[in-house]
């Protein structure tokens, strides 16, 4: 550099400072960090504001969904206030099993043989509902509805037609619940199912809660391979059943159905101390059953009734319908069969047109007589019956097997102990006869 003719040469005192690329990196990230930070926070509020949206429609169908259920369940019931009654969440998933009592058509008139059952029904819960308005202010603290029923027996004794009979008797709501109802596979909830099962149960007294196979839920607490969640469901029950002794309002009834009552927990059995054993009718009962079932049919006026009655012992009331049922449509066998028995038709194509009945042949059937009774009895057997020949056969096979192996085993051993060795033909071939004289 020229300065005043003269060369002058810069000289610095200190060599230019380095860029300090961490600082840079460190601020950069630090800016990026406060960039993601930001970013971060607006997703999570979008985010939380799209969960709330969502929640609050959630939230509306719930509401909607129960408003719609007590309405239905208002009209179905026939009793308007139940509309504007408060309903939770739980209670709504059981409002789906209740049944009004002028929806059930069974009565005592359609149930035979079972007098004495019946007439015991009669006396301890149908009297006591019936007059129940009456009797609680005379009866001092001593309710006079029972709490709990336990209705047990065989299979296809009547059980659940006895339990729809007693609801519509009392013309009590009828609330049929079951065990899957109940059970839910999240810790609690079947807790606060069987609260709403009960709370339910309250506002729309007068009620029947009725648990078919109620062995399944009521099982004895002694095993140790049940979940937590079953005994605390267990422990729920019996503080919502004990709570219905404590109430004065409009009766609540749990009755319960099982072929197992031995399968029970005691405690659940001392809450139904009312119990009702069906069984298989009497002779005099299987002819009372199959006039009623045959009340409405057409029946030949020979056929004698008490005779098939004699023919079915141990036939329960269902096995008697089945019964019924078969001997019933071989009419309409004999229909069909007579329609394919006709000299089959042409159509303009002068294919076979396969012959079937109309509407107007089922009309006119013929009545019901003893050879459909008697085919039908070729073909059904009493509650077990087939099973128990099935089982009697596999173990006749199984001893017949046992004894073809013994039997063979026996031949062999007798065999080769009848089979003579070497040793006894060299003994013969050195045997001395004696001479004759």
């Amino acid at each position: 550099m020229t300065k005043g003719g003269q060369n002058i040469s810069l000289v610095w005192d200190k060599p230019p400072p380095e860029p300090k690329w961490k600082d840079i990196l460190e601020g950069a990230m630090a800016v990026a960090g406060i960039a993601a930070s930001g970013y971060l926070i607006y997703v999570m509020w979008k985010q939380r504001e799209i969960s709330s949206s969502l929640s609050e429609r959630i939230q509306d169908q719930v509401i909607g969904s129960i408003d719609s259920a007590k309405k239905d369940l208002a009209a179905r019931l026939k009793r308007p206030e139940l509309a504007t009654m408060t309903l939770t969440p739980h209670e709504a998933k059981i409002i789906s099993d209740v049944v009004s009592a002028d929806d059930l058509q069974t009565s005592f008139e359609d149930i035979g043989g079972m007098d004495e059952e019946l007439e015991q029904v009669r006396d301890n819960v149908i009297l006591p509902f019936q007059m129940w308005k009456y009797l609680e202010g005379e009866a001092g603290s001593v309710s006079p509805c029972p709490t709990g029923v336990l209705i047990y027996g065989r299979p296809g004794t009547g059980k659940t037609l006895t339990a729809r009979a007693i609801a519509k008797e009392v013309n009590a709501t009828f609330i049929s619940i079951k065990a899957s109802t109940l059970l839910d596979k999240w810790l609690g909830e079947s807790d606060k199912l069987v609260v709403a099962l009960f709370s339910l149960g309250r506002k729309l007294a007068p009620a029947i809660i009725f648990i078919d196979e109620i062995d399944s839920l009521l099982k004895k607490r002694q095993n140790s391979g049940d979940s937590p969640g079953m005994h605390s469901m267990q422990g729920a029950l019996l503080s919502e059943w004990d709570g219905l002794r404590t109430s004065h309002n409009a009766p609540v009834l749990v009755l319960g159905a099982t072929n197992r009552p031995m399968d029970i927990d005691s405690a659940f059995l001392r809450r139904m101390p009312l119990t009702v054993k069906t069984q298989a009718p009497n002779q005099k009962g299987r002819e009372e059953i199959l006039k009623k079932l045959l009340s409405k049919e057409k029946v030949d006026p020979s056929l004698s009734l008490s005779v098939i009655a004699e023919k079915t012992p141990n036939y329960t009331g269902s096995d008697l319908r089945e019964l019924v049922r078969v001997a019933a449509i071989q009419r309409v066998k004999a229909i069909v069969n007579e329609s394919k028995a006709q000299a089959p038709k042409l159509n303009v194509n002068g294919e076979k047109i396969i012959q079937t009945p109309q509407k107007g042949d089922f009309f006119n059937m013929r009545s019901i007589n003893l050879s459909d009774f008697e085919f039908a009895l070729t073909k059904t057997k009493c509650t077990g019956a087939v099973a128990d020949d099935y089982t009697s056969e596999l173990i006749q096979e199984e001893m017949l097997s046992k004894q073809a192996i013994a039997d063979s085993v026996s031949n062999f051993f007798y065999n080769l102990a009848k089979k003579p060795t070497k040793d006894d033909d060299e003994d013969d071939d050195h045997q001395v006869v004696p001479d004759v004289e």
